[in-house]
């Protein structure tokens, strides 16, 4: 079972029967495609799908991990976005909503302009602002 630095499960009441039937089927699902010669690719894609059916619609926390990937995320659609991918496609690779790649291109060109005048770095993002949006339109 998952342990907080307390040594503590990081489910409470209700979220230590979730995880135990998360692991149930990881388990079952892992047992049942190791014999089924699929490519890793399906293999994950049956797994997801199995915790999707099981969880879907529940709000369930992850705990850490999870916040450092999202940012990991963000970085790469800020990075694809300066290397001129239009924000749909953006929306559709990463697959999240135009209004979510919005924010993560604002959040991260407000932080470069931020660390920039931290710095005192004559850099302006206006340029890129105005590159960008002409491109997406």
């Amino acid at each position: 079972m998952a342990k907080n630095k307390s040594g503590a499960s990081i489910f409470e009441g209700r979220g230590a029967s979730i995880e135990r039937e998360l692991r149930s089927i990881i388990e079952s699902a892992l047992t049942s495609m190791a014999e089924s010669n699929l490519p890793p690719k399906d293999l994950a894609e049956n797994l997801v799908t199995a915790i999707f059916e099981s969880f879907g619609g529940l709000v369930v926390y992850i705990p850490m991990g999870y916040k450092s990937a999202i940012i990991r995320r963000n970085q790469t659609i800020f990075t694809d976005w300066q290397n001129g991918m239009p924000t749909n496609e953006l929306a559709q690779k990463y697959k999240l909503v135009i209004s979510t790649i919005y924010d993560v291109i604002s959040k991260s060109k407000k932080m470069i302009y931020e660390k920039d005048q931290k710095s005192g770095s004559k850099d302006d993002l206006g340029a890129v602002n105005a590159d960008q949006t002409k491109r997406n339109k």
